[in-house]
């Protein structure tokens, strides 16, 4: 059985030029963790170019594709004064 994850975005941050979006991460319909992903990652993946791309990121992160990244960056997330970085 495979456990899928479901993730909404929760908020679009610009907090001194470091650009992120703020997600939630939902396991067996149950809250998992909230994480933040840089647009900078997202942009090197050629899955958003703005911060305004914040739903195909969502988008993206729903597919297997973005599941099996978003699977690998939560076991070392790096931790900051602003949250968890995937």
């Amino acid at each position: 059985m495979v456990i899928m994850m479901k993730v909404i975005l929760e908020s679009t941050n610009d907090v001194f030029g470091i650009k992120f979006w703020g997600i939630r991460v939902y396991e067996d319909e149950k809250v998992f963790s909230t994480y933040n992903v840089r647009l900078s990652e997202m942009k090197q993946l050629e899955v958003a170019k703005t911060l305004r791309s914040g739903k195909r990121v969502v988008k993206w992160l729903n597919t297997d594709e973005g599941q099996q990244w978003l699977k690998e960056r939560i076991k070392t997330p790096s931790y900051t004064q602003l949250g968890a970085f995937l």
